[in-house]
Order: structure tokens, then C-alpha cells, then sequence
């Protein structure tokens, strides 16, 4: 794909932060996505939202978008798939980047996308304070 010239930030929206111990950080993928991105002359911006609910984390990025120039790329991986697709609408959205992302279809929610390909993972998760 050619470089477009007028399109300078590019937001990353990730899977969910990643607890080791004490410490938290951005996911991997969207580490590295920003460290390509960077070095080719974008201004990256890593969202990394609360996971309280779906529409909150559409909020978050919102919020973002309202604190950059646009237009903007934004870029989802995993669960960030899913807030890229429901903030996409935004006319300051100059596009949508799905790394190994869900993207439900209208009407349709990430679980439902989960469900069409069942897996056990989930079964392994340690839940703590109510949040896995």
C-alpha cells in the first residue's frame, strides 16, 4: 500500500493490558506495531482502556480522537478489533487495521464472533478481583 502524506498518527488500540506480578504493560503486538510505525515517520498513540464494559472502551478511544488531529488510522488487535469497528464511524477515521482482531458485524457482539469458533483457553484464565 502507498504512504498517504496526509495521514501522520496512527492509534493502536490493544487486546488489554498484560499483569506480570506488579507490573502492567501494552499488550506485545501493539508494542511492536508502534515501534515499526515510528521508525517510518508516524506519530503512534497506544489507547489502552479500562475494560469495565464495551461501550466504555469505545468511549476511550473517542476521547482520544478528540484529543489528536485527524484524520487518523486507528488499529486493533485482538478485543480491539471490535472498539476500532464501533469508533470506525468517525468522520476524523481516516481507516480500520485488524492485526488478529475480531470485527463483528452489525448487530453482532465479540462474543457472539468467540462463539463461532469455540475454544477451552478461557477455562484456563485465573480470575482475580473479578477481572480476568
Amino acid at each position: 500500500m502507498p504512504r498517504r502524506d496526509d495521514l501522520h498518527r496512527i492509534l493502536i488500540i490493544g487486546s488489554g493490558p498484560i499483569i506480570i506480578g506488579q507490573a502492567c504493560e501494552f499488550d506485545y503486538s501493539g508494542t511492536q506495531a508502534a515501534k515499526a510505525l515510528g521508525a517510518d515517520g508516524y506519530e503512534v498513540i497506544a489507547v489502552q482502556y479500562s475494560l469495565e464494559s464495551f461501550d466504555e472502551d469505545v468511549a476511550m478511544v473517542k476521547r482520544t480522537l478528540n484529543r489528536v488531529g485527524s484524520p487518523v488510522l486507528l488499529v486493533g488487535h485482538s478485543y480491539g478489533g471490535a472498539t476500532i469497528t464501533a469508533s470506525g464511524v468517525d468522520g476524523r477515521v481516516a481507516g480500520l487495521v485488524y492485526i488478529g482482531a475480531v470485527a463483528p458485524d452489525v448487530g453482532e457482539t465479540v462474543q457472539d464472533q468467540l462463539n463461532k469458533y469455540p475454544s477451552d483457553i478461557f477455562s484456563r484464565v485465573e480470575v482475580a478481583d473479578g477481572y480476568a
